[in-house]
């Protein structure tokens, strides 16, 4: 992932630089096919602690970079873009995007976020019941 304008300007307006830890988290989110994990990315990011990849991964989140989902026990984790949804399958975990058609623009409310979290059983989940 080359450095996006925008999120320099975002990490620089803040008073932020974009340092190796800041730009590996958000290559593997870039690369990511869905949420993930603090865990799920330092198996991948082996050169930062986990430590790191949370504290990474919550500064981003501050900046509106990156947004936070509840799945489980644990939080998750996808970059900021076109409003959007997840559907996820309750036996094996696959995941699936789903475009939110409405946007919110609501004047008497600033920093909206929204969590909304679908479920069900995947296609190939399906076949094995």
């Amino acid at each position: 992932m080359k450095a996006d304008n925008n999120i320099i300007a975002t990490l620089q307006k803040a008073g932020y630089r974009l340092t190796k830890p800041r730009l590996l988290v958000l290559r593997f989110l870039s690369q990511a096919k869905k949420p993930c994990s603090a865990h799920e990315m330092h198996q991948v990011i082996k050169s930062l602690d986990l430590a790191s990849v949370y504290r990474t991964a919550h500064l981003l989140r501050s900046l509106k970079l990156v947004t936070m989902e509840r799945r489980g026990d644990e939080n998750v984790f996808c970059l900021t873009g076109k409003p959007h949804h997840h559907i996820v399958c309750s036996k094996c975990g696959y995941t699936e995007t789903v475009v939110c058609s409405h946007h919110f623009n609501n004047k008497n409310f600033i920093n909206i976020e929204h969590q909304l979290l679908l479920t069900g059983v995947c296609d190939s989940c399906q076949k094995k019941l």
